[in-house]
C-alpha cells in the first residue's frame, strides 16, 4: 500500500495497532535518509510509547533470541526503502508481500522476511508488517531530507494517535 493519502493506510494501520505489537525501529543515522528508523523510535519514545518501541540501528538479526519479542502477536518494522518511488513515499503492508516486489530493498543484508521466518519457528502466529519510507540520500554524513523527515514525522504522529485512542 502507498502513501498517497492517509486515510487507508489508517485504517490498516489501527487494526494492526490494536492488542500486542511491538514497533521495531531500523537505520543508520549517519547515512542520511537511511536514519529514519532511529529518527521516528526517538518521536515515539519520547510520545510515551517507549514500552512498545525497539531501536535496533543497522541489526534487525538482533531479534533473533530477544526475549522481548516472544510475548508479542505483531511486529511492526519502520525502516527506509529504496524501491524507486518519490523521496519521502510510504508503503505499509505485510512484510513478505512487499519484499515478493522485485523493487523493493531495505537497507540491511538480511531480509526482513527470512528474520521473520526464523522467528516464527519459536512464535508460529506472529504477523509482521513494514511500514517505509522512501530514501532520496544515503550518503555517509547527509542529513535527512527534509521529504523523509516530513513522512517520519507523520507515521510518528499517525502512530501515537492511533495509539492513545486504543488506551
Amino acid at each position: 500500500m502507498l502513501k498517497r493519502d492517509f486515510s487507508s493506510f489508517k485504517e490498516k494501520l489501527k487494526e494492526v495497532l490494536r492488542g500486542d505489537f511491538l514497533i521495531v525501529c531500523l537505520g543508520n543515522e549517519l547515512r542520511g535518509d537511511d536514519g529514519v528508523g532511529e529518527y521516528v523510535a526517538k518521536l515515539l519514545i519520547n510520545g510515551n510509547l517507549s514500552d512498545r518501541v525497539l531501536d535496533l540501528g543497522m541489526s534487525p538479526e538482533s531479534l533473533i533470541g530477544s526475549s522481548k519479542v516472544a510475548k508479542y502477536k505483531k511486529l511492526i518494522f519502520i525502516d527506509a526503502i529504496s524501491a524507486n518511488l518519490p523521496p519521502g513515499t510510504v508503503i505499509f503492508g505485510e512484510v513478505e508481500e512487499l519484499e515478493k516486489r522485485p523493487i523493493l530493498l531495505t537497507t540491511h543484508t538480511v531480509p526482513l522476511s527470512l528474520i521473520v521466518r526464523y522467528l516464527r519457528l519459536t512464535i508460529p502466529s506472529l504477523k509482521a508488517y513494514l511500514i517505509g519510507i522512501q530514501v532520496k540520500r544515503v550518503e555517509i554524513g547527509a542529513n535527512i531530507s527534509s521529504e523523509v523527515l516530513k513522512s517520519g514525522r507523520e507515521v510518528a504522529n499517525l502512530i501515537l494517535s492511533l495509539v492513545r485512542n486504543e488506551r
